[in-house]
């Protein structure tokens, strides 16, 4: 069985294993493995030396926090200074040097983790079109989940996700605009927790939507899960979103971790979720992962239904999209330390990507980039502004549904559409099963294999704060 992160930390606190012998251990285990699955774009050329550094320091008696000498790896979009790149996957930004590293890579080694390497990013976060695939980058090419051949990793967070499935890392560190943390979470039989936009520092992270981005972590267990939560979570100057955290001492995410929290819950399954859910295996594994929830003292609230949000049919708006895209990438360009291709707008990047031919313009498409280039809206529109009050008014479909029924959490079948990503909401991707062996093969862009044997599945939870 691969170590939880839990365990991991409880081995080396007690020295029943170095984080230099741990370290080594899951680099010899990539060096092993990823060419199977391509998950880990880079490894780190410093992670040995400083684990060997907090060996040294733990000997001394000086533990430097909570994750002391532990390798966790990070998405490829998250900024370091190191020797590794912050690619996005893209070959237009291959030797760009940001001036920081990202918040959450600071608060990682600050609580005493071993920068691991970068888990392989679908490129640019999957914003440039429509038509590529699932885990493929310029830098790295194509990742695939390890369940199934040719297997769809899912999301943009996908090399993170496989990596931590089948212990290339005890964990790691994705990023979600709209379910690139969630999806691959479930196509690879992990725990995927998108906090709450503004939980968590954006800061030093390739962007996509300052509406919608959140940093969060990948991992076997929820308890896993709330140990990084709880290391990255709170406020940052450098991201203005933070300063809507409403707490002066954040929460205990981990102590919630136990047997009887969901005593007294009242959980809410929306009832065009199920109903509409085009796979019924899946449907069923939720209703029966609710009986679960409601074994464990859960009060499972049945037959309502969004009022303002029809599952399956109400459409985001790619207006806003388009204007947080192209103003955040632009402003990313802008921040660089050294640019070598010079790239400073949507412009100058699609001439990039039109002109380099492994970056397979014709093949995969620019179509989501034309769009953002071309958007006339900017963010101080009143097109623009209105557009966002109309995600947040969609995205308040799940808090007045939950108010409604004084519910506590929403769980729906991942592939369902609810308006979580707008609204800003949290969502924990957990596994509840594997498809059968006999289950029909569904494939997905790039012929990658989406549904099939073997590969797994997972509820969506979607919690609100009641104080």
């Amino acid at each position: 069985m691969l170590p939880t992160l839990e365990a991991v930390i409880s081995a080396i606190k007690d020295g029943r294993v170095s984080s230099e012998s741990i370290t080594k251990s899951y680099i010899a285990r990539i060096k092993q493995t990823n060419a199977l699955v391509n998950a880990v774009s880079q490894i780190n050329p410093d992670a040995v030396l400083n684990a060997i550094k907090l060996d040294h320091d733990l000997a001394a008696g000086n533990l430097k926090g909570p994750l002391h000498g532990v390798p966790i790896l990070v998405k490829e979009t998250m900024c370091t200074l190191d020797q590794m790149e912050t690619t996005a996957g893209s070959l237009a930004l291959v030797g760009a040097r940001p001036v920081t590293e990202a918040s959450v890579v600071k608060r990682l080694r600050d609580a005493g983790a071993v920068i691991l390497g970068k888990g392989t990013v679908t490129e640019w976060s999957n914003t440039r079109s429509g038509k590529m695939p699932n885990g493929w980058s310029a830098v790295s090419g194509q990742c695939h989940g390890a369940f199934y051949g040719d297997q769809d990793p899912q999301g943009s967070s996908s090399g993170c996700a496989v990596a931590v499935s089948i212990g290339l890392a005890p964990v790691s560190l994705g990023a979600e605009t709209w379910g690139s943390i969630t999806f691959p979470a479930q196509n690879n039989g992990v725990v995927g927790l998108k906090p709450t936009v503004g939980l968590v520092s954006r800061a030093g992270v390739v962007p996509v939507s300052f509406h919608k981005d959140t940093v969060g972590p990948l991992a076997r267990t929820v308890k896993d899960a709330a140990i990084i939560l709880s290391v990255i979570a709170g406020r940052c100057s450098q991201d203005g979103a933070t300063d809507s955290i409403p707490f002066e001492t954040m929460p205990d995410f981990v102590s919630a971790c136990k047997g009887d929290a969901l005593k007294g819950a009242r959980i809410v399954i929306p009832k065009a979720t199920i109903e509409k859910c085009p796979y019924k295996d899946v449907a069923a594994a939720v209703e029966s992962a609710a009986l679960v929830m409601e074994s464990a003292g859960a009060e499972i609230v049945r037959d309502i239904d969004f009022e303002g949000w029809e599952v399956g049919v109400t459409k985001r708006d790619d207006m806003p999209s388009n204007v947080f895209l192209r103003e955040g990438l632009e402003g990313y360009f802008r921040s660089l330390a050294s640019n070598p291709q010079n790239i400073n707008s949507m412009a100058d990047l699609l001439d990039f990507l039109q002109k380099t031919p492994e970056e397979e313009a014709d093949k995969y498409g620019l179509d989501s980039f034309i769009a953002a280039r071309d958007e006339p809206c900017t963010s101080s529109s009143p097109e623009f502004q209105e557009a966002v009050k109309r995600m947040m008014d969609q995205g308040d479909e799940i808090a007045r549904l939950l108010d409604a029924t004084g519910g506590d959490a929403l769980i729906v079948p991942t592939t369902a559409d609810i308006p979580y990503d707008v609204g800003q909401n949290p969502a924990i991707a957990v596994p509840i099963g594997f498809y059968p062996a006999d289950r029909n093969i569904l494939t997905a862009c790039g012929k990658m294999i989406s549904k099939g044997p073997n590969i797994p599945w997972a509820s969506l939870n979607t919690p609100v704060l009641r104080n």
